[in-house]
C-alpha cells in the first residue's frame, strides 16, 4: 500500500466523505491497491451514508450485481433511490429500469417513465432512449409516436444502438406523422437522412422532408420548434428560397397515405383538392393505388400533368 494511499484511508476513518468515495472506487477498480470488492462495498456505504450520490448509485449497483455482497435487489433500489431523489441522472436511470422491469420493486411504468424523464432531461442517453421506448408503446406515458421519434432521435444522434434499431422499427409510422401534419416528425426525419442515422445518409431526402417541416410549421407552434428548424436550415445549407429548389426528390411512394388524412375529403375538382395535389405533386410524392384518392390523383396529373404517370 502506497504513503498516498494510506493518507487516503486515514482521513477516509476520521470521516471525509470525499476520501471515503476515492477508497471504495480503488479499492472496487484495483488502482493503487489491490481490488477487493468487499472493501470498497464497505468504504461506499460509508459516504452513501454521508449523502455522497456517487457513492450511493455504485452502492446500488453492487446490491444489483452481487459484488461484494449478495445481491439483494430491494437494497439495490433503496440506493438508487438515495441518489436518485438527490438528482443524480445514472441513479434516475437505473431506478426507472427497476420499475420497468419490477426488479426489487412492484413493477410499475408510471414510476419508470417518470424517473426515465429526470434522467433524459439532465441528457442521459440510455434515458432519452428509453423514454422515447415508453412513448412509442404507451407504457406509463399516452402512446405518441412523435414524441417517441423525437426522443428516439435525439439518443441515436449521440450512438444508442437501441434507439437506432427502434427507429428502423416504426419509420412508416414517423413518415406518416409528418404527411399528416407534424412539424416535429418531419424535423426527425429529416435528421435521420442528415446524419445517416438509422438510414443510409440522403442529403436530398434530409431537405426534402425540411421542407416537408417548414410547410407543416404553424405561427403557434412552441418557439423551440422554429428554433429547431432553423437550426436544421442551417446544418443543411438551406435558406428560405429551398421550397423553390424543390424538384421531385423521390419520397417512397409505398409510405404515403394521404396528404391530409384527418380532413374532409375535398369537392372533386375544387381548388382545395388541387392545391393539395399540386403540393404532393412538388414534393416528388406519389399517390399509391390504395388510397382513397387514387382515382382522382391520376385525373387531375392527365389533367394538369399530361403525360407523367401516376405510379
Amino acid at each position: 500500500m502506497s504513503p498516498k494511499f494510506e493518507a487516503k484511508i486515514k482521513k477516509a476513518k476520521r470521516g471525509d466523505v470525499d476520501a471515503q468515495f476515492a477508497v471504495a472506487e480503488a479499492y472496487r477498480t484495483g488502482k493503487g491497491v489491490d481490488e477487493d470488492c468487499a472493501q470498497a462495498l464497505y468504504w461506499y456505504r460509508a459516504a452513501a451514508g454521508q449523502g455522497n450520490v456517487s457513492a450511493q448509485n455504485n452502492l446500488g449497483t453492487m446490491f444489483q450485481r452481487g459484488i461484494g455482497t449478495e445481491k439483494n435487489s430491494k437494497m439495490a433500489v433503496y440506493w438508487y433511490r438515495q441518489a436518485a431523489e438527490q438528482g443524480e441522472r445514472v441513479a434516475q436511470f437505473n431506478l426507472a429500469m427497476r420499475y420497468a422491469r419490477g426488479d426489487g420493486v412492484e413493477q410499475n411504468d408510471t414510476e419508470a417513465a417518470h424517473w426515465f424523464a429526470k434522467s433524459a432531461a439532465q441528457g442521459y442517453t440510455e434515458a432519452i432512449g428509453e423514454l422515447g421506448t415508453m412513448y412509442r408503446f404507451g407504457r406509463g406515458v399516452p402512446r405518441d409516436i412523435v414524441a417517441a421519434a423525437r426522443y428516439h432521435t435525439t439518443a441515436a444522434r449521440k450512438g444508442d444502438v437501441t434507439s437506432i434499431g427502434n427507429l428502423l422499427g416504426y419509420q412508416s409510422e414517423i413518415e406518416s406523422a409528418a404527411l399528416s401534419g407534424s412539424t416535429v416528425a418531419a424535423l426527425c426525419l429529416s435528421e435521420m437522412y442528415g446524419n445517416g442515422v438509422p438510414v443510409e445518409k440522403d442529403l436530398t431526402k434530409s431537405r426534402a422532408w425540411l421542407e416537408r417541416a417548414r410547410r407543416n410549421c404553424r405561427s403557434d407552434d412552441l418557439i423551440e420548434t422554429w428554433d429547431q428548424l432553423a437550426q436544421m436550415e442551417r446544418e443543411l445549407g438551406a435558406a428560405s428560397e429551398m421550397g423553390e429548389q424543390l424538384d421531385k426528390y423521390g419520397l417512397d411512394p409505398d409510405k404515403f397515405d394521404n396528404d391530409f388524412p384527418g380532413r374532409p375529403d375535398p369537392e372533386p375538382g375544387s381548388d382545395e383538392e388541387n392545391e393539395d395535389f399540386e403540393g404532393i405533386y412538388q414534393s416528388g410524392v406519389v399517390v399509391p393505388p390504395h388510397s382513397y384518392c387514387y382515382k382522382e390523383w391520376c385525373d387531375w396529373l392527365a389533367k394538369n400533368h399530361p403525360g407523367e404517370k401516376a405510379t
